[in-house]
């Protein structure tokens, strides 16, 4: 099974864009992308949810 990314729709979605450049496997929605499931069930349909918070990639430093 895929790993499933649900993330907060204050998000860019450049960072889908990264998330599945980097693995192409992921599966990677936005909350309010027309085949994601509404707020409060993300996990009934297996994605873990990804809150409005900085994300680093590598060598990044915050």
């Amino acid at each position: 099974m895929a790993i499933r990314y649900l993330l907060d729709e204050h998000l860019s979605p450049t960072y889908r864009s990264q998330l599945v450049r980097r693995n192409p496997e992921l599966v990677v929605r936005i909350i309010g992308d027309l085949d994601v499931p509404p707020q409060g069930y993300s996990r009934s349909r297996d994605f873990d949810l990804v809150p409005n918070q900085w994300i680093y990639f590598g060598d990044e430093q915050p």
